[in-house]
């Protein structure tokens, strides 16, 4: 039995459940409660509905449960009495602190035989309104994994089609609750996690949850979210319910004939003036419509003349070269990885055609790769969609080679935030595919053991090929006035800021010259202190090579990684970041808490590492007062350590393209994931 510390039970309460458990030979005694407010008088509204809850458990004549659904799906580990052997054998704890009871019930009530019903209030909870569940804020994005955890081990004990229907209803409830809890600013990240943790058999379920208006009862009905909620409105619903469905696929529909053939727009002019001349129409808006057509075919000549349309007439008419791969990067993000791809590819003798979008060629990402093995063709996401929709030159190619192997955008995936490549083409063939996963979390079972799919960091599954090259850069040594360098976003899920700000402060106190260079999106809204502003230079997003040329010139490198904060353990566990890519191929030392340095090979050989948030300030000054020629050491070993990774990962990269394209093949007990494990190199 389990009792909140701020709750109470009634003194009978062991001594009723527990006969009752021997009466009935029952291994789980489920009794009634009410809420209490924090100073311990009833909540009566409150009461009322879980009441009502309560009574819906269905029973026979005896009091046993003849349905469990009511009892999972709304009811919390407390208020019950367990059969110890019952949870010793079934129970696991999911390592989340939100709504970790909703899990335990999914572990324990399907695998009780015999579920009693004690109709008395014995249970007395009280709403604190400073808890961690009734408090607003990112914690709630924690109990989204729930969801996912639940959904594997139904599959897991093969009672995913027993509990479907009770599966629906619980999810929509938890999807909407949490969204409710989550604060304004966090609410993006939830809905990108919402999408992320689903499998393709979880995203076929809550379609077909929004496709029968369930979703919309259970809202409703608990009145969890307000009316007017924009911001659900539009993310959610859109992916969810059944009338947004048909509106986003419109759109889609119009967004795919944005760029007709010019030969169809001279048709279909040339018959509507047909039309308006010797059928119905007046000259009145003869004239108008005449203009717009034109105006659709200046915007085509515009398009088959630009760089996009060049571009992709290029593509198809070049010849593909022998022992080609095409590398392809569907988001206009993730960039900074072709470069590294394409050199190791060139290194293993292949040729390398790069496919990407306009958005990440104008930013310069690929100017390094100016050699003639290199073929680069920058096109529109519609000219891309339409390459591996058809598999134009597939077989042409060794290799497609998908640096992402997920889509970042719900227009381009045509879900609610981002799907996989294998989701959003689901006829692309897996003979001659590589993928490259930036999220252990979502990894799919089919690619991982195919040996197809490639990880960024040594502590993830899967083929670990780092991508470290940036072209002919330039070691510069210490500067006299030491420079930091930060790059991303102000999100606090991926860096601690405030952590920063102390230090400065700190800093410039003891008159330490220094400056900061911050390039990325949104710092623009960082709150600085007055008195430290002059240290900081924010450049916004720029260009790939303004960026580089910015940390060629700097010192240190400062990922701002936070250990007391768990949304950062994700780059110790599940995932990792472009800025460790980047101090490999600058050979910039990091200024990192030791608690993420040595996954990611960092030493006190080759960076400034520092235990606790509070030795931030104190490992930056010795950054800054560390002599020339120590720092020199620092460079050289950090660029042994990038040499090391290098070699190994161009060696795990040639066993995984020997076995896709059929040079070599692995044995099957030796999945891509075990390709030269020795992470001391």
């Amino acid at each position: 039995m389990s009792v909140d510390s701020d709750d109470w039970i009634e003194l009978d309460t062991v001594e009723k459940s527990i006969s009752l458990a021997d009466k009935k030979t029952a291994d789980v005694v489920v009794f009634t409660l009410d809420k209490r407010h924090e100073d311990g008088t009833k909540n009566d509204s409150e009461t009322a509905r879980c009441l009502k809850w309560q009574f819906n458990i269905v029973v026979n004549e005896e009091g046993i449960a003849t349905d469990k659904s009511e009892i999972i799906t709304t009811h919390s580990f407390w208020g019950k009495l367990f059969l110890t052997e019952l949870l010793l054998t079934n129970f696991t704890r999911s390592g989340n602190r939100i709504a970790e009871d909703c899990v335990t019930l999914w572990q324990i009530i399907p695998a009780a035989k015999r579920i009693v019903f004690l109709p008395e209030n014995l249970y007395h909870y009280r709403i604190v309104s400073t808890s961690c569940c009734n408090t607003k804020g990112s914690h709630h994005l924690e109990s989204l994994k729930n969801c996912r955890i639940i959904y594997q081990e139904l599959i897991k004990r093969g009672q995913y089609q027993e509990y479907y229907d009770c599966f629906l209803r619980f999810l929509m409830s938890a999807i909407s609750c949490n969204f409710y809890m989550t604060r304004g600013e966090d609410r993006y990240e939830f809905l990108q996690q919402f999408r992320a943790l689903l499998t393709k058999e979880m995203k076929d379920f809550y379609r077909s949850a929004a496709l029968i208006g369930e979703h919309r009862y259970w809202l409703q009905k608990y009145k969890i979210l307000e009316a007017n909620d924009a911001v659900f409105s539009k993310h959610i619903k859109i992916a969810l319910a059944e009338d947004d469905i048909k509106e986003a696929k419109e759109k889609i529909r119009k967004l795919k004939g944005k760029h007709k053939p010019i030969q169809t727009i001279l048709i279909e002019t040339a018959r509507r003036i047909s039309r308006q001349i010797f059928g119905v129409g007046t000259v009145g808006n003869f004239i108008p419509r005449v203009r717009q057509q034109l105006g659709n075919i200046k915007q085509t000549w515009l398009y088959l003349f630009s760089s996009e349309g060049v571009a992709y007439k290029r593509f198809l008419t070049d010849k593909v070269r022998s022992n080609s791969v095409l590398l392809i990067e569907l988001n206009d993000c993730h960039g900074v990885v072709i470069s590294g791809y394409a050199k190791y590819l060139s290194d293993l003798g292949y040729n390398a055609d790069i496919l990407m979008t306009t958005e990440e060629a104008n930013l310069g990402v690929t100017t390094m790769l100016a050699q003639p093995q290199y073929r680069q063709y920058a096109v529109t996401w519609n000219n891309m969609r339409d390459i591996i929709e058809k598999q134009i030159k597939y077989n042409d190619y060794a290799v497609w080679f998908f640096t992402s192997r997920d889509i970042y955008t719900w227009e381009r995936s045509q879900y609610d935030v981002w799907c996989t490549v294998r989701e959003r083409f689901p006829n692309l063939p897996l003979d001659k595919t590589v993928f490259v996963s930036h999220h252990k979390e979502y990894n799919d079972f089919e690619s991982l053991h195919s040996n197809r799919l490639i990880m960024l960091a040594d502590f993830l599954e899967g083929a670990i090929v780092i991508p470290h090259f940036f072209g002919d850069v330039n070691i510069t040594p210490k500067n006299n006035i030491t420079k930091f360098f930060v790059i991303g976003t102000n999100n606090p899920n991926r860096r601690n800021f405030s952590l920063l700000f102390s230090a400065v402060e700190q800093l410039a106190e003891q008159r330490q010259r220094f400056t900061v260079t911050a390039v990325g999106e949104g710092f623009e809204k960082l709150q600085i202190p007055q008195s430290i502003q002059q240290y900081f230079n924010f450049t916004g997003k720029i260009p790939y090579p303004d960026m580089y040329r910015n940390l060629e010139e700097a010192d240190y490198f400062l990922p701002l990684l936070d250990p007391d904060k768990p949304e950062h353990n994700r780059y110790i566990t599940e995932g990792t970041s472009g800025s460790f890519l980047l101090i490999y191929g600058f050979c910039k030392p990091m200024v990192i808490a030791s608690k993420f340095a040595k996954p990611h090979h960092l030493t006190n050989e080759n960076s400034i590492i520092y235990e606790t948030n509070n030795d931030l300030a104190a490992a930056m000054r010795n950054a800054i007062e560390l002599p020339t020629d120590r720092y020199a050491v620092l460079q050289n070993n950090l660029a042994q350590t990038s040499d090391k990774i290098y070699n190994r990962s161009l060696n795990n990269l040639r066993q995984v393209m020997d076995n896709v394209t059929g040079k070599t093949i692995l044995a099957p007990d030796n999945p891509a994931g075990h390709l030269n494990t020795n992470k001391n190199f």
